[in-house]
């Protein structure tokens, strides 16, 4: 939120909150800065803890084929 252009939204659904999930955990990843996100120190929650936020995203349903 400190980006020039940041925007919010609300998420309706809880497959969009675990495609949200996945997009956050990857961003170190996109960005180069490790391998998995797994291997980041800087992510992960209170109140989950990264394990259980794979496990979660791992486990939604495909909703987007190519």
């Amino acid at each position: 939120m400190w980006q020039y252009g940041y925007f919010d939204r609300v998420l309706r659904r809880d497959e969009a909150t675990l495609d949200v999930v996945a997009y956050i955990l990857d961003n170190p990843v996109r960005a180069g800065l490790c391998r998995d996100s797994r291997d980041y120190a800087f992510v992960g929650s209170t109140l989950y803890s990264v394990a259980d936020l794979h496990d979660a995203i791992a486990s939604r349903p495909v909703t987007w084929r190519p």
